[in-house]
């Protein structure tokens, strides 16, 4: 928390189903940092909205949003096909696995934060594609 700046937009994708509900739940688990977690729930701009609204829509995506549907048919240079870890639950399990054994071995270490990165790059990259239609 201290590395987060106090104000200004947080994006995040599908924020109002995951983020939000686990910094609210992080919130309540640890009373002594519920007021910074509770400011940064407020500041999270969800960027599937416009998609879950109805205000962008493309016949490619078949009726799916998630963001690695989305970004497939934006921009495939982002899309998860070449990751090892392609599914956000996936990187979950093997984090709770590495937790639990209290071993991360530097493949899995580099193979998280690959995942991790490619979901920045790809809702960079949707904030930028949704900024040139609005203009």
């Amino acid at each position: 928390l201290k590395h987060i700046p106090s104000d200004g937009t947080v994006f995040a994708y599908n924020a109002d189903g995951a983020e939000k509900l686990r910094l609210l739940e992080l919130g309540r688990q640890f009373p002594q940092y519920e007021e910074p977690l509770t400011a940064l729930a407020s500041r999270l701009l969800d960027l599937a909205q416009p998609l879950f609204m109805g205000l962008y829509y493309d016949v490619r995506l078949g009726g799916a949003f998630t963001l690695k549907k989305v970004i497939e048919v934006i921009n495939p240079e982002f899309a998860y096909g070449n990751l090892m870890i392609q599914h956000g639950l996936n990187a979950v399990e093997l984090w709770r696995k590495a937790d639990i054994s209290d071993t991360l071995s530097e493949q899995l270490r580099q193979d998280l934060f690959a995942y991790c990165k490619r979901d920045t790059e790809a809702m960079v990259e949707l904030y930028q594609y949704l900024q040139k239609l609005v203009k």
